[in-house]
């Protein structure tokens, strides 16, 4: 199966010598672009679909795209932190706390389910996923976290274009060699 993956984004043989003359702005622009595009895609889970090559079937991994966009966010957030101003420190404490709220939650969730369950190995698994403070990918509490933490995301990215907004500074000028 491993020489049957097809790669669809290949970002480690991506070549950044076509940068020279572009602004900080512009990489920004990019990244902005980006994350609108990644967005406005279906959110769904990554998975595996065949698919028919030259070579004959194939099995593809499709992302998982609530973690693209989520990575998109994330590299924006990171371009722009240095222009950050105390509106935008605020936001971003308010998002990681709502982020840890909401986990907080489904683990409290989870320390629920564990008072009704007898099994000695579901109880064993249930509670070092609570004292790890890790989420099954196939439960019902993993899916709302993931959720919650996509609505979370697109509130930074909100926050971030509100910043990106305010800011002035962000024109410098071309990159060189």
């Amino acid at each position: 199966m491993g020489e049957d993956l097809e790669i669809l984004d290949d970002s480690e043989n991506f070549r950044s010598d076509n940068f020279e003359g572009v602004t900080y702005e512009q990489l920004v622009l990019e990244q902005i672009r980006r994350c609108a595009i990644e967005g406005s895609k279906e959110m769904g889970g990554g998975y595996f679909k065949e698919k028919q090559t030259n070579q004959g079937m194939v099995e593809v991994y499709v992302p998982d795209q609530r973690e693209v966009y989520s990575s998109c966010v994330k590299v924006l957030f990171d371009m722009l932190m240095p222009h950050f101003d105390k509106k935008m420190f605020d936001d971003y404490e308010k998002y990681k706390k709502n982020i840890k709220t909401c986990k907080d939650n489904k683990i409290e969730s989870l320390k629920l389910q564990l008072k009704n369950i007898h099994d000695p190995k579901i109880k064993q698994e249930l509670t070092l996923r609570i004292n790890t403070r890790t989420l099954n990918k196939d439960s019902f509490e993993y899916v709302c976290f993931v959720e919650e933490q996509l609505t979370q995301q697109r509130n930074l990215f909100e926050s971030l274009m509100l910043l990106y907004r305010r800011s002035n500074h962000l024109k410098a000028k071309p990159i060189t060699r």
